[in-house]
């Protein structure tokens, strides 16, 4: 038996990528893979569970063209629902990439917009019935906007962070926004300028005084609430100077990182 060289997560990747370039195409089969790579897919399967799991790790599109027709329509919607319950709310397309088990393709080839997903989705809720009698539609709809009402209201549970009471600030931040809030409150102190803050990548456009001069060099900043959402969402490392997060989870990271709940322990 021949020895059988052993990839890092990180190898594999690299691989995927190269040969994702190669061929200009971002939804990689394992037969492009084979015909293209000496490496076995096995040990894809190996370190990250599924082919897929795989793809979507190094940032590229799942094959969706066997995959989405073998997904019933039942299991979207669950799907759907599991995230709704997750995020206390209609998830964005962004929220669904990050937290659905299936890719924004299988929607969009199964309803043909987000929108209209929804639509399907809030009928899946609410089935309609025709077994309704013209006497008892006003009652029974009226009963149905209470379950509705109900079951809306059990998933928007507040949650705070834990306990900081840091500036007037309770709670710890609990998502990027609160990210951006606590960083707005000390960003002076740490020495730095804003000039920008946009909803595209990066966030953040600003400048930082440089240590031990009276000089200052631009900055491009990137809000997360932790560190490993950069690479989640995909970000290219070479467009941003630095990480403005919470939590610091990120080993090797590519981008410089600021942990606000390290630089408030020692505000």
């Amino acid at each position: 038996m021949g020895f059988i060289k052993k990839y890092t997560k990180e190898e594999l990747l690299s691989e995927l990528k190269r040969v994702s370039k190669n061929l200009n195409k971002t939804n990689i089969t394992q037969r492009d893979f084979i015909r293209n790579s000496k490496i076995n897919p096995r040990q894809y399967i190996w370190h990250f569970g599924s082919w897929n799991n795989a793809i979507k790790e190094a940032c590229l599109e799942v094959n969706l063209s066997t995959l989405e027709k073998k997904v019933p329509t039942e299991l979207l919607f669950q799907d759907i629902n599991r995230v709704v319950k997750k995020v206390g709310k209609i998830p964005t397309t962004d929220e669904m990439k990050v937290n659905g088990k299936y890719g924004l393709g299988t929607y969009k080839k199964r309803f043909g917009s987000w929108s209209e997903m929804i639509k399907k989705y809030n009928n899946w809720l609410n089935p309609p019935t025709d077994t309704i009698k013209p006497t008892e539609v006003e009652k029974e709809t009226e009963q149905n906007e209470i379950i509705k009402t109900y079951e809306w209201n059990k998933i928007k549970i507040t949650e705070y962070g834990e306990p900081i009471n840091f500036r007037g600030m309770i709670n710890a931040p609990i998502n990027e926004l609160g990210v951006i809030y606590l960083f707005g409150m000390v960003a002076s102190e740490l020495g730095f300028i804003i000039e920008n803050v946009r909803t595209a990548f990066p966030d953040c456009e600003g400048k930082r005084k440089i240590k031990g001069k009276n000089r200052w060099e631009k900055v491009f900043i990137e809000f997360e609430f932790k560190s490993s959402n950069f690479r989640e969402h995909c970000h290219d490392p070479k467009k941003c100077d630095l990480i403005v997060c919470w939590e610091h989870d990120l080993r090797d990271c590519p981008v410089e990182v600021l942990s606000l709940k390290e630089i408030i322990n020692k505000l």
